[in-house]
């Protein structure tokens, strides 16, 4: 695992949790 696609995961779930409950 890259430190790139740690990061990238962890925005994506963030981002996902309040604004992404499809």
């Amino acid at each position: 695992m890259s430190l790139p696609t740690i990061l990238i995961a962890i925005k994506a779930l963030k981002v996902g949790q309040p604004a992404g409950q499809s």
